[in-house]
């Protein structure tokens, strides 16, 4: 009987044993499932989080790009037009005939030097109407008077000024491209008021 209550005694001993040793491994797993399970969670949070981020990345680019190629295509039709005026004024000038054309020339030769005599090449098409006006421009400038050039202009229309010191370049070309160089800041300024207000 001593015997019989001895082995029951270490049968319940080893029973209590396995279910506290069942649940030690039951909380161990337990906990290792769970940090498992976070470490999951974290790691794919962390790349969720890190592909976003790439995701925006990407969006600022593109849209920087995008931005880059709207300007520029702005500023090309702008430059564009700018070049389209100025071609027109050019054509306007070379098309200019009659008096309104020797009105124009003659005021670029009243420009000239006074005191500078010199010679004034002119085109083919324009030496007969240079004669009457350089009579007239040499009437107002008797210390320095202007001589029509026997060199005809090579091409273009307006004249050509040479003195023996300086020539002066008063072709059509020539004016249109004076008067860019001049007119281009305001031109700029219209074209572009964002950028002028802001200095």
């Amino acid at each position: 009987m001593a015997l019989e209550h001895l082995k029951e005694s270490l049968l319940t001993e080893a029973r209590a044993e396995a279910d506290k040793i069942v649940a030690e491994a039951r909380v161990k797993a337990a906990d290792r499932l769970r940090t498992a399970e976070h470490e999951l969670r974290s790691a794919a949070e962390a790349k969720y989080g890190a592909r976003l981020e790439a995701l925006d990345e990407e969006k600022r680019q593109a849209l920087a790009r995008a931005r880059i190629e709207a300007r520029l295509r702005v500023l090309g039709r702008k430059n564009a037009l700018v070049e389209r005026a100025f071609a027109e004024a050019m054509e306007r000038l070379n098309r200019l005939d009659g008096e309104p054309y020797v009105q124009l020339v003659e005021k670029w030769l009243d420009r000239l030097d006074t005191a500078a005599a010199g010679e004034v090449m002119v085109g083919a098409a324009d030496r007969d109407r240079f004669s009457g006006m350089l009579r007239r421009v040499n009437a107002r400038r008797p210390e320095a008077p202007l001589a029509l050039s026997a060199q005809p202009l090579p091409s273009g229309r307006g004249f050509l000024f040479r003195s023996p010191s300086f020539v002066v370049d008063s072709t059509v070309s020539s004016q249109v491209a004076l008067l860019r160089e001049s007119l281009l800041p305001e031109v700029a300024r219209i074209l572009f008021p964002e950028h002028s207000e802001a200095r």
